[in-house]
């Protein structure tokens, strides 16, 4: 399954649940999906293992048959979309009650904006019409 076409069918399906998104389709094939200025954590589509620096919170892996979790990370086969879609609603849930979500938002869109380095540098806002 072409990972660009997950990537924006999951845009759209969270675009419907008060999420600002941003993303970005790199040279290597992988797309990448921030959710709420990284508030919420990261979503990574990809047929091969990442760069170990980086730890996105949720992995949708082309190439897994199986869904797992290994040190506070999610990985994804294609049959568990729905599961991963369902785990980004609880986890945005469960933050919302440890913290002032939306300050915190806040303090990171302005970081985002104001560094402009990095993903935030190519990424793209997506906004459902």
């Amino acid at each position: 399954m072409n990972k660009e076409i997950i990537m924006y069918d999951l845009l759209e399906k969270l675009s419907k649940y008060d999420f600002e998104l941003h993303y970005y389709k790199a040279s290597t094939d992988s797309c990448y999906i921030k959710l709420d200025y990284g508030t919420c954590g990261s979503i990574r589509i990809s047929d091969h293992k990442g760069i170990g620096k980086y730890k996105y919170t949720f992995n949708l892996m082309t190439d897994i048959d199986k869904s797992y979790e290994k040190d506070n990370r999610k990985y994804y086969c294609l049959n568990d979309i729905d599961k991963l879609f369902q785990d980004v609603l609880k986890h945005k849930k469960s933050l919302k009650k440890q913290f002032d979500y939306e300050h915190q938002k806040e303090y990171w869109k302005e970081c985002c904006y104001r560094k402009r380095k990095g993903f935030w540098q190519i990424c793209q806002e997506y906004k459902n019409i």
